[in-house]
């Protein structure tokens, strides 16, 4: 029998392969499983330590072709710094409450790139909301709205908690395993969206993709995709909040798309829930093809892809 044991070249690389994976940054993971889940295959990271200007991994699907894929999300970088900073910070332990508090917050700046106020935001939170909200359990007040704009009838506290960004403060009793604190969480826009934003968004992000996955192309893959996700609670981007139309105006409001000579985008909404599959059941899963425009969305059992491929109009 021929001997089952691995040369050390074999060792290195199972190795080096299941560094890579653990490696692999959470967006990516999460699309290199998706697709898995879609379209079948396996996945092998390509962006790892020392392979610059590569594409993020590669789908070799069961039928033996290889689709590079490069990951990207619609993000400003004001909402990113500022979701970074407050996930330092939470949960926030606030000693002398006694009920743990959920707090929605907006983004602030002015604009896509306000860095100041991101992080003077954030000092300011630690500085000034313990004592608020000490004080509206001393007042047995468990929930707060907090309107945009100036009401006659505000508390007290609501003009300070505006300033904060804040949009709402509600408690619960804590559970008998955890102590009292604030868990902060993205505040719901309410704005104007719809398809022509999706456009956007993909037409913004090819210019700074396209290269490395044609070079993929050149390199011998059959063929380029770009996945874009689009996230929750963005006060300066697009976000996920422009995906729910496809349930009620189908894809006819979805543009043609420029490739730039790749196959194919994708379009998902990041729930950064990790392998939690029923999120991929909740909204929409774009692809954006040389055929015009398909919604994947999974069904909810089994796990199995339809593909609807219903065109957009001239």
């Amino acid at each position: 029998m021929p001997s089952t044991r691995l040369t050390d070249d074999q060792r290195a690389q199972i190795i080096a392969n299941a560094q890579a994976l653990s490696d692999m940054p959470a967006e990516e993971r999460r699309a290199a499983e998706l697709l898995k889940e879609l379209l079948g295959g396996t996945y092998t990271p390509r962006d790892t330590a020392g392979a610059q200007g590569m594409h993020d991994f590669d789908l070799r699907l069961d039928d033996g072709r290889t689709f590079a894929v490069e990951v990207t999300t619609d993000t400003s970088s004001v909402d990113k710094a500022f979701q970074d900073q407050i996930k330092r910070i939470n949960p926030l332990e606030v000693p002398g409450l006694s009920r743990v508090w959920l707090v929605t917050l907006r983004t602030p700046g002015d604009g896509p790139d306000d860095q100041q106020a991101s992080h003077r935001r954030v000092g300011e939170l630690q500085a000034h909301l313990p004592d608020i909200l000490r004080h509206l359990e001393e007042a047995e007040l468990k929930k707060l709205s907090v309107p945009p704009s100036p009401h006659q009838e505000d508390h007290p506290a609501q003009g300070t908690l505006r300033h904060l960004g804040v949009q709402l403060c509600f408690s619960f009793d804590a559970s008998p395993d955890e102590n009292p604190r604030v868990l902060f969480g993205g505040a719901s826009t309410s704005r104007h969206t719809g398809p022509r934003m999706i456009v956007e968004a993909v037409n913004e992000s090819l210019p700074n993709k396209t290269n490395k996955l044609v070079r993929a192309k050149t390199a011998g893959a059959d063929e380029a995709h770009l996945f874009l996700w689009l996230a929750f609670g963005q006060e300066h981007r697009r976000g996920a909040d422009a995906i729910p139309f496809r349930r009620h105006m189908g894809l006819g409001g979805l543009h043609p798309i420029d490739l730039r000579g790749i196959d194919a985008v994708w379009v998902a909404v990041d729930a950064a829930l990790g392998d939690d599959r029923y999120c991929r059941h909740s909204w929409p899963i774009l692809c954006c093809d040389v055929h015009g425009w398909h919604d994947w969305q999974l069904r909810r059992s089994p796990a199995h892809g339809s593909r609807d491929t219903e065109s957009q109009p001239e």
